[in-house]
């Protein structure tokens, strides 16, 4: 459902974040620990080869992810050899792989295998964000082991979130997801007694203000830009104005977090934005990227109101680049029809149909 949603709209390319802290979501063949330890489900390579092959013929491409080397704790549980009993002690968002640990370059050469072998010709996201509570010295080693692995499996190059690039890790032919939005970088930066927070909260407020340098390093490193910034591109927030469905606020509240988190703005406000309007050079700006995180999704229903209708106004963007709101206002509600007839549940925005 999601990749004919993409392919209406002329999205090109499907980024699954396939493990996290809650849990591993692709089968890897010799390991079956890694999809054995936690609930909700995952994809054999069976799957995830179906699902590829789908999109392939919709002209959509599925690029996968092993994000490392935070946001490890679904792996640090299943496999508790990779950490020693100090790293699996923290706090879960502080937990990471350590690249020296014996055992960590063999799980990540046949996780980028079976990744690679599953979506061929794709590049492979080796994640690299927010590994907030590891030493900068490991981080960098972990990554100039990851890229390299990445790169070999995929005979491509690969995509990174934005903190790869403290790393020096990224070369010509990379991609680097920009994520951090300056509100995000300004909060932190203008946060005070950072002894007084928990030590969870400080090493992110700290992760986020090293922020502003990430983008200009890779750059300076030789890989491209895709722009996906919080405030302008993550779709996991309420929607800040009501619905002409009055019954539709409250469960969308249940589905995302408040829009200040971020700063994201109405559907209208959402559409206010040039890709090419944020300092990288428009030849090296790989795309825009839409993330939907779905730790409160139940069913699909939950995923397709949160992404309509503010999803075709990002690929809009995308293909068409700067136009104004009043124009699109009437083609997008014009776009509801189809939404019915596809059986996909959305938005009733009163910025739209109000």
């Amino acid at each position: 459902r999601v990749v004919d949603l993409l392919a209406h709209y002329k999205m090109n390319v499907l980024h699954l974040h396939l493990t996290d802290s809650e849990g591993w979501r692709a089968e890897v063949p010799g390991h079956p620990e890694l999809t054995g330890a936690e609930p909700g489900g995952w994809y054999s390579t069976a799957d995830l080869t179906g699902l590829v092959g789908y999109a392939r013929a919709r002209q959509v491409t599925v690029v996968p992810e092993l994000d490392a080397p935070g946001h490890v704790a679904t792996l640090l549980r299943a496999c508790p050899w990779l950490a020693d009993e100090t790293v699996r002690a923290l706090p879960c968002g502080l937990q990471y792989l350590d690249p020296d640990r014996p055992g960590v370059a063999d799980l990540l050469r046949d996780a980028y295998a079976a990744f690679a072998a599953a979506s061929p010709g794709a590049r492979l996201h080796v994640g690299g964000d927010e590994a907030a509570g590891m030493p900068p010295e490991a981080f960098a080693r972990f990554m100039a082991l990851a890229l390299p692995l990445a790169r070999a499996a995929a005979g491509a190059g690969v995509v990174a979130w934005q903190e790869t690039a403290r790393s020096g890790a990224f070369a010509p032919g990379d991609v680097c997801q920009w994520w951090v939005s300056p509100l995000l970088a300004e909060r932190a930066a203008g946060t005070e007694d950072l002894a007084a927070l928990e030590p969870e909260r400080r090493a992110f407020v700290e992760m986020l203000r090293h922020a502003p340098g990430d983008v200009p390093a890779a750059l300076a490193q030789g890989a491209s830009v895709l722009v996906s910034r919080c405030d302008l591109l993550y779709l996991d927030t309420c929607y800040p104005e009501p619905s002409v469905d009055v019954g539709q606020p409250g469960r969308v509240a249940r589905l995302g977090l408040p829009p200040d988190d971020y700063g994201n703005g109405t559907v209208a406000e959402a559409y206010a934005w040039d890709p090419l309007d944020a300092g990288v050079p428009a030849d090296r700006v790989a795309g825009v990227e839409a993330a939907m995180w779905g730790p409160a999704l139940l069913d699909p229903d939950d995923l397709f109101v949160m992404l309509l209708p503010r999803l075709p106004g990002i690929a809009e963007k995308g293909w068409s680049g700067s136009r104004t709101w009043p124009g699109y206002a009437d083609r997008l509600r014009a776009q509801a029809p189809v939404w019915d007839a596809m059986g996909w549940d959305w938005y009733r925005s009163t910025v739209v149909w109000g």
